[in-house]
């Protein structure tokens, strides 16, 4: 079966991805429930706030609304595909090709502006690589950031809507 039960009861599947199936809360519920890196960390710090975060650092460095609104989405298929390890994600290509197709179909649903310039898409890949790495510093090496608090899913979910909002107005 290649079906995905969603919060919001909306099937998805994978072997007809239908872009009415996209909803930003079962986005924001998935997100906020999924632990970055495994959870192989001392605290639950989910894909939900570290996507709030990127989006964050995005307006601070002055970019866009637009840009940092994609930010907060870049790992949303991660709410209907979970979380795996960049080296693992790597070696499986099936898997990146059917999560670049189901990226495109979130673009389009909530971001369907023109679709994104591949400067934008840069900035938000550098950040999010710059925050991996703040990420590791905070986590492995001691050098607490004061953006990650390890909010709670239920606390990430309310801070994911909320940054929704925030870059939609």
């Amino acid at each position: 079966m290649n079906i995905v039960d969603t919060l919001s009861r909306k099937f998805v599947d994978f072997a007809d991805l239908d872009k009415s199936k996209i909803d930003l809360w079962d986005i924001a519920g998935g997100l906020s429930k999924i632990c970055r890196f495994a959870g192989q960390i001392p605290c639950h710090y989910s894909v939900a706030e570290h996507s709030i975060i990127v989006s964050e650092i995005i307006l601070l460095l002055g970019y866009s609304k637009r840009t940092a609104k994609y930010g907060l989405i870049h790992d949303a298929t991660e709410a209907y595909m979970g979380d795996i390890p960049s080296p693992v994600k790597l070696l499986c290509p099936d898997y990146i090709n059917l999560e670049n197709k189901l990226m495109v179909k979130i673009e389009n649903v909530l971001m369907p502006e023109n679709g994104l310039s591949k400067y934008e898409y840069d900035i938000v890949n550098s950040v999010d690589k710059q925050m991996a790495h703040l990420e590791i510093d905070h986590f492995r090496n001691g050098k607490k950031s004061p953006f990650i608090q390890c909010l709670n899913s239920n606390q990430a979910f309310t801070a994911f809507i909320l940054q929704w909002g925030k870059l939609s107005s």
